[in-house]
């Protein structure tokens, strides 16, 4: 009890939040792909390898809740990729 009430009142305070369920490590890593599309050189790689590791959260998140990793990460990524950037692993 005492957590949840804690967290309703950082809320109040600070309201600023980002969404859960893996989606902002989805948008994060669909972003930072287009920027290592951009990197020149060997960079990119690096970069798209940082991009990958961020898809890391949501597959997991996945496979913990009993789902086809690849199969959400599929449904996420298209999601994401038509500018839903709140979508996140739905587990229902």
């Amino acid at each position: 009890v005492d957590d949840g009430v804690s967290a309703a009142k950082t809320a109040c305070k600070d309201p600023r939040l980002v969404p859960g369920a893996g989606a902002t490590e989805a948008e994060l890593a669909v972003r930072i792909k287009e920027y290592a599309d951009a990197c020149p050189g060997l960079d990119q790689y690096a970069v798209r390898a940082f991009a990958e590791a961020l898809e890391f959260v949501p597959r997991t998140l996945a496979e913990n809740a009993g789902l086809d990793g690849g199969a959400v990460m599929a449904q996420l990524s298209a999601a994401h990729a038509q500018g839903d950037a709140e979508a996140g692993v739905d587990i229902e």
